[in-house]
């Protein structure tokens, strides 16, 4: 029988290692507002990654994702 997993243990653990940010209502708005500035050439899902990263002063990502050579200001590392 396998051993079951504490996931509150993992939660804990994750929290005290990582700065965990959570995104906020007027976040997912943000990324609308550039999912469409971006005429829908970059995902959705992509759009909130750069809004994180803009609020953190973050402007270069590991990324496969050529979507992301479409940002002025950013740097994408494959």
């Amino acid at each position: 029988m396998k051993k079951r997993v504490d996931l509150n243990k993992i939660y804990t653990i994750i929290n005290e290692v990582m700065d965990v940010k959570y995104l906020k209502k007027s976040d997912y708005e943000d990324a609308v507002d550039t999912y469409s500035y971006y005429n829908g050439s970059i995902n959705y899902s992509d759009c909130l990654i750069l809004k994180t990263m803009q609020d953190n002063n973050i402007n270069k990502i590991l990324s496969y994702d050529d979507d992301f050579d479409k940002i002025n200001g950013l740097q994408r590392i494959y």
